[in-house]
């Protein structure tokens, strides 16, 4: 399947990611204003309630970017009977619940067709692959009903339970694969998956700036981080700081494909290239600022691959060359962080070692340490 990169790059692109700003700042100003945070709550789901309705891929996209962009799920929450439920699970109780209505209403349809008329699908048609699902499900019941008899607290265990939960939702995904054009789905999946990662990239930076420069807005920033599970942010030794979302998974994963995807870029015209590459070093600069080893150690495994697999398929003049554009994107991912941090602020100048603290986070030789023993 060819797509070319004017179908994913494109205006849609750009609004997506504008969008994606206009939901984080209204989630930070729900930290202050609970009432905000309700009213956004609710028109979400039932946003995501009518698009289900209209055409069931509109809410799962929806699903996808809230997936990329929300760490924990509780970009927005509501307080219902002294439970906090975040937007993720809503979304996904409304996604399937359109979607098991949509299936009966298939099904009883195609019971009332004679068979000689029916088409080639039969009652198990939204259902692929039905046996693997029922054997994850059987192991889930066991572990569920163990984990339940052995736990001295249901509401840890229900945090754990529900999130096997979720995977139900790749039910929904196989109903709009089965109903829509694949090109034109897996093409708006790509933009949604760019555009979110993008926004993860250059979220880390904008909290990267406001925290290297001791802007006062960093203490609610910091609250609300971690109030409603975006983030990790954590003052280390050197005056330097950690940014870790757990969404940073999705920028590894960007990171990698595009290493993959470095030999193509001779195709497409240098703007497109040098969009593409300006992409990749601002996802590397995410991942760097992470400080996450397990994520670099995704990192040196996946350009260990890449590196196998680009020399046993090329010459050696376009080894050479990826490997070139690969340390120029390096480079770059390296300044845009040296940049953030010495952007002039009249009264504010950021102070510390980042050498030291990428130094020290990459010593492994403590086995004491929680981080390296895990």
């Amino acid at each position: 399947m060819n797509l070319k990169i004017n179908e994913i790059i494109n205006k849609r692109f750009y609004y997506l990611i504008f969008s994606l700003f206009l939901i984080e700042s209204l989630s930070f100003l729900s930290y202050f204003f609970p009432v905000i945070r309700e009213i956004s709550f609710f028109a979400l789901v039932l946003a995501v309630l009518i698009l289900a309705i209209r055409d069931l891929k509109y809410a799962l996209y929806l699903i996808i970017i809230e997936l990329i962009i929300g760490s924990h799920g509780y970009i927005f929450f509501s307080d219902i009977f002294n439970f906090d439920l975040s937007i993720r699970i809503a979304m996904w109780i409304v996604v399937m619940v359109v979607w098991f209505v949509k299936y009966l209403i298939w099904l009883k349809n195609y019971l009332k067709t004679p068979i000689k008329e029916r088409k080639v699908e039969n009652i198990s048609y939204f259902f692929a692959y039905f046996p693997i699902y029922l054997l994850l499900g059987f192991f889930i019941l066991i572990a569920s009903i163990k984990g339940a008899a052995l736990s001295n607290d249901l509401s840890v265990w229900f945090s754990d339970f529900n999130s096997w939960l979720y995977f139900l939702i790749l039910l929904p995904f196989i109903y709009v694969f089965r109903n829509n054009n694949i090109k034109d789905l897996i093409k708006d999946i790509i933009t949604i998956f760019l555009a979110g990662v993008t926004w993860i990239s250059l979220k880390t930076l904008i909290l990267l700036f406001f925290f290297s420069h001791n802007l006062p807005v960093i203490e609610p920033l910091y609250a609300w981080s971690r109030d409603y599970l975006l983030a990790e942010i954590t003052a280390l030794e050197g005056g330097f700081y950690r940014i870790f979302f757990q969404s940073h998974i999705y920028t590894l994963m960007l990171v990698i494909i595009a290493l993959f995807s470095l030999s193509d870029l001779k195709k497409i015209s240098k703007k497109q290239a040098y969009i593409l590459l300006s992409i990749f070093a601002l996802s590397l600069s995410a991942i760097l600022l992470s400080l996450s080893r397990s994520l670099w150690v995704g990192l040196i495994l996946g350009f260990l691959f890449w590196l196998v697999y680009i020399i046993k398929r090329y010459k050696k003049n376009l080894v050479y060359y990826n490997l070139s554009r690969l340390l120029i994107i390096s480079l770059g991912a390296v300044l845009l962080i040296v940049a953030v941090i010495n952007i002039p602020l009249p009264g504010y100048s950021a102070d510390f070692n980042a050498g030291k603290t990428f130094k020290d986070r990459a010593n492994v030789g403590d086995k004491d340490e929680a981080a390296i023993s895990s």
